[in-house]
């Protein structure tokens, strides 16, 4: 490595403050400049485990690629793994907007789409011991039973079977800074994917100069806590006050899709004052009346009736537009915020 080169490297890490820049550069393993900016640069690098000497992986790139589900179209670094037992792994990575990691818009393992990019590496600054938490959009059940998950083919995508659901990740730096078997300035850091009812499996990465991912463990167990607990404080929601606010008088618009009756399913909550709202369902068409609540930290919770009888909550509602987003017990939910009264229609 050049010495100014080796010299960028040393200065993307301030000992005092135990903060790093963290450049695309390092996940790519190609030359860096030293300049602290998020840009997706030429990649060409063979790579694996380097206590193993198992090199059977490859970064190249980037280019263009058009999303078969979203038609949006990323520029991405195409990562490919051999494997003597399985086909050829192929991912898709591609900058978050928020350019706060990489993360896949596509992998030929899975039969749903990834729509938005996840977030598998972390970038730009980042503290020792910093934990963070971002989200994705990914769709369940996309592709026809006939038919595999291509990557081109739109005419492959079963529209009526699709939802859509959040997915949480989270990366925790374990040693920002530090020497591996020589390599200097590598980055060692923590990885999970999850809901916010089940906690995943936490997988190790190391990160080298020059040499990109050096090191792998998949097999560092189940954490029992769920990842909501360290999420971002910038993700808190609404107090039950400005709840009330908001809905007293208005009408909340929830629409999903059913997996049962695989079709779209359209719900009204109008609230008619602190205790009570009226339901409707595009299913049925009928008004119910329910008793709803809301707690000063923002808890929103309805009393069902009739077959599906019990509590429904949200909790952690944040406003993003003329949108509700709140946590329910398996994903977030979406609600649009409707002015005056509204009945769904059957």
């Amino acid at each position: 490595m050049p010495a100014a080169e080796a010299q960028a490297w040393a200065k993307s890490y301030d000992p005092a403050t135990k903060r790093r820049f963290i450049p695309v550069e390092l996940w790519t393993g190609s030359p860096w400049s030293g300049k602290r900016e998020i840009v997706m640069g030429k990649a060409d690098l063979i790579f694996g485990d380097y206590d193993k000497g198992n090199f059977n992986k490859h970064i190249s790139g980037p280019k263009q690629w058009r999303h078969n589900v979203t038609d949006k179209q990323f520029g991405i670094y195409d990562r490919r793994q051999k494997s003597r037992r399985s086909p050829v792994k192929i991912q898709y990575f591609a900058l978050r907007e928020d350019k706060q990691a990489l993360g896949r818009v596509y992998d030929s393992r899975y039969t749903r789409a990834l729509i938005s990019p996840g977030a598998k590496f972390p970038l730009g600054y980042w503290t020792q011991g910093e934990t963070r938490v971002l989200t994705a959009t990914r769709m369940n059940r996309v592709y026809k039973e006939t038919g595999g998950p291509p990557t081109t083919d739109p005419d492959a995508i079963d529209r009526t079977r699709t939802r859509t659901f959040t997915r949480l990740f989270e990366m925790e730096i374990k040693d920002i800074d530090f020497t591996y078997y020589s390599m200097k300035h590598c980055l060692r850091f923590h990885w999970r994917t999850g809901s916010r009812r089940r906690a995943g499996n936490v997988y190790e990465y190391i990160y080298c100069p020059r040499h990109g991912q050096v090191y792998v463990d998949e097999n560092l167990g189940r954490k029992k806590r769920a990842i909501l607990d360290v999420r971002n404080s910038s993700a808190e929601g609404i107090s039950g006050a400005e709840f009330k606010k908001l809905v007293i008088g208005n009408t909340l618009q929830r629409i999903f899709t059913s997996r049962r009756r695989s079709r779209e399913i359209e719900v009204m909550y109008f609230f008619v004052d602190e205790e009570k709202l009226l339901m409707s369902r595009s299913t049925s068409g009928a008004t119910q009346t329910q008793d709803w609540s809301i707690s000063e930290s923002g808890k929103f919770c309805y009393v069902r009736t009739g077959r599906r009888t019990g509590e429904r909550c949200w909790e952690n509602i944040r406003v993003e537009g003329n949108e509700l987003i709140g946590e329910g017990r398996r994903r977030d939910q979406k609600f649009t915020l409707l002015k005056g009264k509204h009945e769904a229609k059957k």
